[in-house]
Order: structure tokens, then sequence, then C-alpha cells
């Protein structure tokens, strides 16, 4: 393999899970969904623990299960959207593989989260909160190693772009 991991970041809503599912199946990688290995580990949904725990508590555990997950290796890792907000986040992720940022438009994002119980979009006006968390967001989204827009592509389609990127050969 050429790199230790390959990470999967960007904005909710974007396809990482989806995409990084198939990515693993065609190249022999194991899959990592940052946030299932959240939920499975505290026994709560993501929506649960920002209830019950708040926004602070789950960054804090997010941090805690991605050092361990950064530990492996051979690994298709999805993150969640905000995982990048914090700087020792960042330096974990990039000393530990190469990033694929997943990119969509606001129409996109907002298309493919309105019916899911995301708890920052938890708001009246959806598109106001996407826009401001992607303006907060893209300085740190920007910092990837290879972009794939997702917009009008199937997740097929943007696997291939990946494991191309990637130099997987079969």
């Amino acid at each position: 393999m050429m790199y230790k991991n390959l990470y999967l970041w960007g904005f909710m809503g974007v396809g990482k899970t989806t995409a990084g599912r198939i990515v693993a199946a065609k190249t022999g990688l194991d899959f990592v969904d940052l946030d299932e290995k959240i939920e499975e580990s505290t026994g709560l949904s993501i929506p649960q623990i920002f209830v019950k725990l708040g926004e602070q508590e789950f960054r804090r555990i997010e941090k805690d299960m991605l050092k361990k997950v950064a530990g492996n290796t051979n690994q298709v890792v999805s993150l969640g959207g905000g995982v990048v907000e914090d700087p020792e986040n960042r330096r974990i992720i990039k000393s530990s593989g190469k990033i694929i940022c997943l990119t969509a438009s606001v129409s996109a994002i907002i298309k493919r989260t309105a019916n899911s119980n995301r708890p920052l979009l938890n708001v009246k006006d959806h598109a106001a909160k996407i826009k401001q968390l992607l303006d907060k967001r893209k300085p740190f989204y920007e910092e990837a190693d290879f972009f794939v827009n997702t917009d009008d592509k199937t997740p097929e389609e943007v696997a291939n772009q990946i494991i191309k990127f990637y130099g997987y050969t079969s």
C-alpha cells in the first residue's frame, strides 16, 4: 500500500461513508466510519450524544476515537464533518495517512441532509446553517491532498476517483 490510511473528510452529506465503503470493498482495505465507532463505544447515537452530553463532550470522544483509529493501518476512514475544526485532529490525520476531501454544492448538501437527524442542522434555516458551517470549515477542508466534487456523480464514480488518486491497482 502507498499510504498508511486513507481519510475521507468533508461536510455532512457529501458521501464520505457511501464512497468509503465502496473504496474499501474494491481495494480490500478495512472500512472505518468514525461516527459509527463512537456510537458503538458509547452505546448512544450521535444525536443522543449531542443532546445528553453536549457538543464539547462529543468532540472529546471523537478525538479519543480518532487517536485509536489512526493507530491502525490499511483503512479507509470516513470522518465526521466537524473533525477538521480541531488542530490536533488535523495533525493526527495528516501524520497517519492521506486525505481526500469530498465536496458538494450547498444545494446538493441541503437536498441530501433534508430528512436526516443531524444535530448541527437542528435549526429552522438549514441553508444558512450549512453556509455558516461551510465557511468556518472551508480553510481546514482545503488542507486535503486531493478533492472530489460529488455533485452529479454516483458513489461508484466518486469511489473510482479516490482509488485512482490512491494509486490502487488490482
